[in-house]
């Protein structure tokens, strides 16, 4: 997700990821994540937050982590960068959004 898509952009992209899964091509979907010194990122290193939940295998949680690390993510943001991800304006919208639509497509159990 970007941190100007519109909550009609990410349900075109979530039909889209159906669509291809439904023609057995795996797709993944993430969030823009900021990396220094990229276009994008002086644009809307206003927008940054840290983001406290697992984001993958390789990073663990802030949740999980002793306050010092913490900090010292939070005192450095250009080295840590993958701790932060955009505000987005619609994000709960937008979750709810893909919570339902998951629901929708969700496959059947095989027996």
């Amino acid at each position: 997700m970007y941190p100007f898509e519109t909550i009609e952009d990410f349900r075109k992209t979530l039909y889209l990821k159906a669509y291809l899964e439904s023609k057995k091509i795996s797709v993944q979907l993430n969030q823009l994540t900021p990396i220094k010194n990229s276009e994008i990122y002086f644009e809307y290193k206003k927008n940054l937050c840290l983001f406290y939940k697992k984001r993958c295998t390789f990073h663990i949680s802030l949740n999980d982590m002793p306050k010092e690390c913490i900090r010292l993510i939070k005192n450095n943001p250009r080295i840590f960068y993958f701790y932060y991800l955009y505000k987005l304006k619609d994000l709960n919208k937008i979750l709810k959004f893909k919570e339902a639509f998951d629901q929708c497509t969700k496959q059947p159990d095989s027996l």
